[in-house]
């Protein structure tokens, strides 16, 4: 949560997912870029006060090193459609938003 509240806080964490590798395998798709994955999220901790986050992705290989994307802040736009805050092809076995 990024939303800015007066109060000087910073962000706080408010959802946390760990993909496995096996979920994760089934989630591949592959277009003229190249292979990645369109992640549907759940939000359980939604609250429509939220109005600006940002999310922290990251791949752990078996082996090799890790790969991480931290995305800048985004705002949250409201209307009769469900909200997408992020559609970005990064692969990731765990994400986090803040």
């Amino acid at each position: 949560d990024d939303t800015q509240h007066g109060d000087g806080k910073p962000s706080k964490m408010i959802e946390h997912w760990d993909i496995s590798a096996e979920l994760l395998a089934k989630m591949v798709q592959t277009d003229r870029i190249g292979q990645g994955y369109t992640l549907k999220l759940p939000w359980s901790s939604y609250d429509p006060s939220i109005n600006q986050v940002h999310l922290n992705v990251r791949f752990t290989p078996k082996s090799g090193q890790p790969l991480e994307y931290a995305d800048k802040i985004m705002t949250l736009e409201r209307n009769a459609s469900p909200i997408q805050v992020a559609s970005f092809k990064t692969p990731a076995l765990t994400a986090g938003a803040k």
